[in-house]
């Protein structure tokens, strides 16, 4: 197999004839043909051609070979992958092209798509599951051509279903796949027992919910707990909690609110994650949970209540936790890259570990005129409280950003933050302290 548009030295071409000498020719995208000198030479069934090999160019020196050429590899990526019509045994997977490519799809239960189409490759799809070509292990093909979605049938009900689309040029056996980042999601199957939400509501009333029967949704006299199966708040709906419940498998789409009031929702430690924010959850309550129970935030949380510290959380990029309440504790979890935690309340915690002993600095526990420096000195004579990152603690970490601002721009904090950003503010009179001539300005009260 080789590349699009090859440059390369040909001897002869087998039934279309012979060229003289060696001639440098261009291989022509997605066809069995070469162009000499301006003159085409195709390819068909047996023909051959005979070359001299140059550099990306697959064929041994001097060697007689039948050959294929690779259609031109596409420049993006399809796009913006989405389900519907989701049911035990099947679901419409959709997606959104790259412009001028087709597409190929393939889907694999319970973990992330693995293996990558192969160039020059002649795949069968199938949208009955397992039935298409098999790349890698569990890896099927169940769509491959120039449309954007497709139904596909025979999945496992309440399973994980995992999509990768990746774009190509070419027809079967000239197909040059773009391997990198193609774009994936994924889907559960549905199974008896899931819950959704039907309208906006409170989680106790049972007209807020409709539940899978296995073969339609259907209304309910039964309010869902972690007996049952998923259970989905959806997009453009808000629940509100006002009684304490377990449940577990709890998943808030993009565009949803589930909202924990005065009351403690308990999760409860089932089967996969027991909780996944794609939306937002507002926790007002208490968010209690049983040991080894699991959140994932992709969207946002937002505490004014207690969360629990059983709990495995994990921000993934992209989310934010908004510490909103006065006091309280941010949680221990794991941070990915791109995730925002912001305090727009007050904690009493941080991670940096520093040690807080009543008579070192970071207490707060000043004494005289001790400047910035002074404070680092000293706070330096102690040991850390705790590894950073694995516990919170509030102290004064920003006064070790200020000294760092000092020891970087030579100035003292206070004229740095003058120069840079109360003067070009114009706020004049804004600052730390102030000198005696401007003393008789304050109002006496």
């Amino acid at each position: 197999m080789v590349g699009s548009n090859t440059a390369f030295s040909l001897s002869s071409i087998g039934t279309a004839g012979v060229v003289s000498g060696t001639t440098v020719g261009t291989i022509n995208s997605g066809s069995n043909s070469v162009t000499v000198n301006g003159t085409l030479y195709a390819a068909s069934g047996t023909a051959t051609l005979t070359a001299t090999r140059t550099s990306g160019l697959s064929l041994t020196a001097g060697a007689t070979s039948a050959f294929n050429v690779l259609a031109v590899q596409p420049t993006s990526q399809a796009s913006g992958i989405s389900f519907t019509a989701v049911n035990g045994t099947g679901m419409t997977i959709a997606w959104t092209p790259a412009v001028g490519t087709n597409s190929i799809v393939l889907v694999k239960s319970a973990s992330a798509v693995n293996s990558d189409p192969v160039d020059g490759t002649a795949y069968t799809a199938n949208t009955a599951f397992t039935s298409g070509s098999q790349i890698g292990t569990g890896n099927y093909v169940v769509y491959s051509g120039s449309g954007s979605s497709v139904s596909i049938t025979g999945l496992t009900a309440g399973t994980d279903y995992y999509v990768a689309v990746y774009a190509y040029n070419g027809s079967a056996g000239f197909a040059n796949f773009l391997t990198t980042d193609p774009a994936t999601e994924s889907q559960r199957s549905l199974s008896t027992g899931d819950y959704r939400s039907k309208v906006t509501g409170s989680w106790s009333t049972a007209a807020t919910w409709e539940r899978w029967s296995g073969n339609a949704w259907a209304t309910t006299n039964v309010l869902p707990t972690s007996a049952d199966g998923v259970i989905t708040i959806r997009n453009g709906h808000t629940v509100t909690t006002s009684t304490n419940f377990t449940a577990d498998q709890i998943i808030v789409e993009t565009g949803a609110i589930l909202t924990v009031a005065s009351n403690t929702l308990t999760l409860g430690a089932g089967s996969g994650t027991d909780l996944e924010v794609n939306g937002t959850l507002n926790v007002n309550g208490t968010l209690g949970g049983n040991n080894n129970s699991t959140a994932v935030v992709y969207g946002t949380l937002k505490n004014t209540g207690t969360l629990n510290t059983t709990t495995d959380y994990t921000f993934a990029s992209g989310s934010i936790y908004d510490h909103a309440l006065n006091g309280g504790t941010v949680p221990t979890a794991t941070w990915e890259d791109g995730s925002l935690c912001q305090i727009t309340g007050s904690a009493n915690s941080v991670t940096s570990g520093i040690n807080t002993q009543t008579d070192n600095p970071s207490s707060g526990q000043r004494t005289g005129k001790r400047s910035l420096k002074d404070d680092m000195v000293a706070l330096a004579k102690y040991p850390l409280g705790f590894d950073p990152g694995s516990e919170w603690n509030y102290h004064v970490s920003t006064n070790m950003l200020a000294y760092m601002i000092e020891r970087i721009s030579g100035k003292s904090f206070r004229d740095y933050v003058r120069e840079n950003v109360l003067v070009p503010l114009g706020m004049y009179d804004t600052d730390w302290y102030y000198d005696a001539d401007k003393l008789t300005r304050f109002v006496k009260v």
